[in-house]
Formats: C-alpha cells, structure tokens, sequence
C-alpha cells in the first residue's frame, strides 16, 4: 500500500522508532506529527502497517537472551565478605538450563547466561555520574564479551558522550578459507568487534553522542617495539597503564581464558601451528608443558592477555619445595611476560587504575585463573586501592567453589600464604 503523500521518509521512521522502540501511543504520535487531524490516529495506524510492510521496522528474534538464571543473594553476600577487593559480585543459579544441552555446549551456554546477567545488572552502575564529560567503556573480546555488547544497549539507562574501546588487537586473522572446511561458522570475537558492535548497538538504542575507536591491527606484532609503536599510534590504551589524552576508564568489561578449554581461540592456533612458525607459539607451547608435567594449572588469559595461573590451595597438602616452585613460576612468568610484551594489548595497570572492572566467567575450565585473578586482591599490601576486580559475575557452582579455595587458603601457614603473595605481585605487575 503506497503511504500517504503528506508523509516524508523521515516522518515515517520517526513515527515507527516512537512506536516500535519508545511505545509511544498512538494518539500522541498523531497528536506530535499532524495536531488538529481529525483522523490523525487512524493515518498512524496505516503508517506503522506501511512501515513494517516496507521492511522500515524488522523484527529479530534473540534466542539467546532466554539464557538467564536466578539471582542468588546469599551467595553474592559470601563472596563480598571473603574477597575484600570485590565491592560486588553478581551470582546466578543456572544449573535448570544444564540439562538443555550437552557437555560440550555448557560452557558456551554458561557464558551467555552470565554475560545477560551482566548486562541486565550493569545499568545502576552505568548511570552513577561521571566527573568527567565522557563515560569511557573499555571492552575485551571473546565470546562473553561479544554477547554482552548486544545486550548492555539496551538494559543501559539513557546515556550522553559515550567513549568505547578495545582493549586489545585481534587474534581472529580472517583466513577462515584455509580452514573453513574443518569449522563451523565463525564470528571474529575480537576486541575491534566488540567495541563495534556495543558502539552500535548503544546509537540505535537512542543513546547520544557515541564514539568509538577501532585498533585494526592483529594481537601478536613481530617485535616488542613494533607491539610499542602500534599501541602509541592507534590505542587509547598507552604504555605503561596510561590512556591516550589522559582519558582514563570507568568501566572495563572482560572475560577470563585458558588454555586448557579446546575452544579458546589461542589454544586452536596452537594446535595448528605444530611446526613451529610462530616464535610465540612456540615458547607458549612449552609454557604449557611445563606446567603440566609439573602438575600445575594451564596458562589463561584476561582480555587476551596471558598470565599464569597459581595452583590451588589443596596443591600444599603435601610438602612442597617453595623455593624451587617460585624459582619456576619466576622463569615462566618472564617467558609469558615476553610474549605479552609483542602483543598489542592493555597491560594490568588499565585495570588496576579503571573505576570499575567487571569481571564475566566461571566453569570448571575457567576457575583456576579466575580464582588467582581474586587472590591478588587479597594479597595486595594494605592500604593500596588498585584491584583487578571490582564485579564479578559468576554461577553459583564457581562460587562455591572459589569460597572453599578462600577458606582453605586462609588456612595456610604464613610462609605458603606468603608464597602466594609474593607470586601474584610478580604476575602483575605493570610493565614500565
């Protein structure tokens, strides 16, 4: 049906956006649009039809956003009173959902359910005032973090000068044709994707005066002053924990990796790159090895930065030799830290200055680095501010799971816990 002269193509997106995305009704969209119409709501009403008919307004159907679980305060309460670094944790029941998917789903399933919680928590905080002009979003990649871009829009409040970033360059090099055959569809996941997609997603859900950056550049450089450069020239992140104009981060939003997940996208390169090509490659292989015949965790990641992951306070119940364990976790450490240095990515001083760091994980896979990634917090030297975690959205299995490991490292002697203390200093430390 061809729409009445008298409305221009502006008029009708305009009348459809009120509609479809503001519910406004439709008597007070005649009543804006065409004031003293008799039978302006009725023109409307053709309108709206002419509008979905001409394919103006669409209709998308997200599956993934029936992921959810339940709220489970008491546990949040725990997590807070163990871990003095937290100023909040989020944790959700989603054990109702398990049994919808198989085992090699879950952890992917598990991850949209928390990245929806995140977004639908996120809001309060979002709309705190900022002294600044900019509310300054720094985004991870991978999967978790991908998802929680489509959603943040739109539980958000409405908000005005909005910055959002990427905390690191891709890992993702698009030459799927070498590979496709052996895949399934594949999205990039990366750091510029998901600043993108949340960028995006904030402007059409009527947020204001969004801008955004965009690295374009792969995570790995062939030289740590390559890596240098790259960071100075095109990343609002800089060297050292610094921001690009003295901008600084209110919220930086990640997910946690390890290398022992068969679907981490590191883990898949690795384990194509048997030849050796990559020195990288090849130096994280035998990071990897070590620590396995040591019986030690896997190396993770947070944004795609690799760390090491400390074993788990059960580990002491029998003697071990300290000395020689830290003596190892020390030449590992400055082997990942040569890795890291090559790599255009943030360091742990953006965290440690952000106002806010949310933390998005759980799963067996994930919990060892998880649970490091917490314990810095509690071995920080009293009085100092900077934390790597401030929200941390998890399930209630990984919660339960993390306070066990807090009780029984509060239970270990001095010297043990001052092992520990001594090895997260080192494993983040801020490159200078």
């Amino acid at each position: 049906m061809p729409r009445p002269r008298q409305i221009t193509p502006k008029q009708l997106a305009e009348a459809a956006y009120r509609f479809f995305v503001l519910g406004h009704k439709q008597s007070q969209i005649a009543s804006d649009l065409l004031p003293g119409h008799r039978s302006g709501q009725g023109i409307v009403s053709r309108w709206l039809k002419d509008a979905e008919a001409e394919r103006i307004v669409q209709y998308d159907i997200d599956a993934d956003a029936a992921l959810t679980g339940v709220p489970i305060k008491p546990d949040e309460t725990k997590m807070v009173d163990r871990f003095r670094a937290l100023s909040n944790a989020h944790v959700i029941d989603v054990r109702r959902l398990r049994s919808d998917y198989k085992a090699e789903e879950w952890d992917s399933t598990l991850h949209i359910a928390l990245a929806n919680h995140a977004g639908a928590v996120s809001h309060g905080a979002l709309s705190v005032p900022h002294q600044r002009r900019n509310l300054h979003i720094a985004i991870a990649g991978g999967r978790t973090c991908v998802r929680l871009a489509r959603v943040l829009a739109r539980t958000a409040p409405g908000l005005s000068e909005i910055l959002v970033t990427p905390l690191g360059g891709h890992i993702w090099s698009g030459r799927l044709w070498e590979t496709g055959a052996k895949h399934t569809f594949q999205l990039p996941l990366n750091p510029d994707y998901a600043a993108v997609i949340l960028a995006s997603e904030l402007n059409a859900a009527g947020h204001t005066k969004v801008r955004f950056s965009q690295i374009g550049r792969e995570l790995y450089a062939g030289s740590e002053d390559e890596a240098r450069k790259i960071i100075e020239d095109r990343c609002v992140f800089q060297r050292a924990g610094t921001w690009f104009g003295g901008e600084s981060c209110d919220h930086a939003f990640v997910g946690v990796g390890c290398l022992a997940q068969s679907t981490h996208r590191y883990a898949e390169i690795l384990r194509d790159d048997t030849a050796g090509q990559s020195p990288n490659n090849e130096k994280m292989a035998g990071i990897r090895k070590t620590l396995v015949d040591n019986g030690l965790p896997q190396p993770g990641d947070i944004a795609n930065r690799f760390l090491l992951a400390l074993p788990r306070p059960e580990f002491f119940t029998v003697e071990r030799d300290l000395p020689s364990l830290e003596a190892l976790y020390g030449r590992l450490s400055a082997e990942v830290d040569a890795v890291n240095a090559c790599s255009v990515v943030m360091d742990w001083g953006h965290l440690k200055t952000s106002g806010c760091v949310w933390v998005i994980a759980g799963g067996p896979f994930k919990i060892d680095v998880l649970f490091t990634l917490l314990l810095y917090g509690e071995t920080r030297p009293e009085g100092e501010k900077a934390r790597l975690v401030s929200r941390l959205v998890t399930d209630t299995e990984s919660a339960d799971q993390l306070g066990k490991w807090k009780e029984a490292y509060d239970g270990l002697s001095s010297d043990i816990r001052g092992w520990y203390a001594r090895l997260c200093s080192r494993l983040f430390s801020s490159p200078g």
